[in-house]
């Protein structure tokens, strides 16, 4: 488990590192650019004035140096923005499961403090990285009704924290939103009223082709990811879970995930 966690983290770490390197070796290019901007002009006015014998000279060398120049410094890869939308995609689905069974280790009283911290710490990354926006932004989009929804169980969950009161009625609106989400993607899915519908389907039709193919299993887990988020929603409701603000927090933390991972991987439905 922990050997996953390192090669995602080193592997985000050496792709920023490298960019940096890359950055750093601009000015250099630029000068080259500078260089051959100059060479470009000056060989067109040869082209008109030099004799072949130097025309064809000429030629061998810059022949030479395009080989040279390709073979040293090979174009970088262009990222469209299903790569960024993939990277998303992933990254936050792995965070959320990680976030989900830290959350389960707060029962032991020994490691109490410590999953504590971590959740806290994943929740003020959520506010740094602006997920709840984020989210609202797409659903206004994409799944007007849901953005209603996710509107009301943002209000009301952010009251719960501060109020126990209103527990209840943000798990209840949280699992309402998810309600409302499963219906939006699922009818936007169908190719004809009353299709029988199911998350697999669902996400066969709407995550783009062009996403890689890893982006599908990603969304087909995020079904199970659903279900035990539903669950734990719904014991609050039955009054098996202790009613604390805390609770509703990670639960609408791990609400905004599955939201924003599904949301990711399905992109603006273009493709």
């Amino acid at each position: 488990m922990s050997d996953y966690a390192k090669l995602i983290h080193d592997y985000l770490s050496t792709f920023l590192e490298r960019h940096r390197q890359e950055a750093e070796f601009v000015p250099h290019v630029q000068r080259a650019l500078n260089e051959a901007s100059w060479q470009l002009n000056a060989v067109a006015f040869l082209n008109v004035v030099a004799p072949d014998d130097v025309r064809e000279r000429i030629s061998r060398d810059l022949s030479l140096s395009y080989t040279q120049l390709s073979s040293s410094l090979p174009l970088p890869p262009q990222y469209g923005t299903l790569v960024f939308s993939s990277v998303a995609t992933g990254v936050t689905s792995s965070s959320s499961a990680v976030f989900e069974a830290v959350r389960g280790t707060l029962a032991l009283p020994e490691y109490h403090s410590a999953a504590a911290q971590f959740l806290a710490d994943y929740s003020e990354l959520q506010r740094r990285h602006e997920r709840e926006a984020t989210v609202r932004r797409v659903l206004v989009r994409r799944f007007p009704t849901s953005a209603a929804q996710f509107d009301t169980a943002a209000k009301v969950c952010l009251a719960a924290q501060a109020d126990p009161t209103h527990i209840a009625a943000a798990a209840n609106e949280a699992r309402n939103l998810l309600d409302r989400f499963k219906g939006d993607l699922f009818e936007t899915a169908r190719r004809h009223r009353g299709e029988n519908m199911t998350w697999e389907r669902m996400t066969k039709r709407l995550v783009p082709g062009a996403m890689p193919s890893t982006t599908r299993p990603i969304v087909l887990v995020q079904e199970h990811a659903r279900a035990r988020l539903y669950e734990s929603l719904s014991a609050i409701l039955k009054k098996r879970e202790a009613l604390e603000p805390t609770k509703i927090e990670y639960l609408w933390a791990e609400t905004l995930d599955h939201l924003y991972v599904v949301c990711t991987a399905i992109g603006d439905g273009s493709a």
